[in-house]
């Protein structure tokens, strides 16, 4: 039987908390497709231009908008605007398939 090492074991668990965090961002990126508002009359810049990032050697993960500097007012509105919180919407929905994801 093959010993363990320590170092092997760490390596073992960065691999499976970087499949697990890859998987998680690309659960919630497909749900920001679907939460993100779009008028039928709209140029889809707000949905064209989600973007998904992961770090493995940080393990942080970002889902999120580039190059469309009005997303953040849409997101959480203005003085004239009221909020569309579709990133947050995004997250909330997918939650119970992260809890899962995680066993949580």
């Amino acid at each position: 039987m093959a010993k363990v090492t320590e170092r092997g074991a760490i390596e073992s668990m960065r691999l499976i908390v970087n499949d697990k965090m890859n998987t998680a961002i690309d659960i919630i990126k497909a749900e920001a497709h679907l939460t993100t508002p779009a008028k039928p009359s709209s140029t889809g810049n707000l949905l064209n231009s989600l973007t998904q990032e992961y770090s493995e050697e940080k393990m942080v993960g970002t889902v999120g908008y580039k190059g469309v500097e009005y997303a953040p007012y849409v997101e959480f509105g203005t003085k004239k605007m009221s909020p569309r919180r579709f990133l947050q919407k995004a997250i909330d929905n997918s939650k119970p398939r992260l809890d899962e994801l995680f066993g949580g």
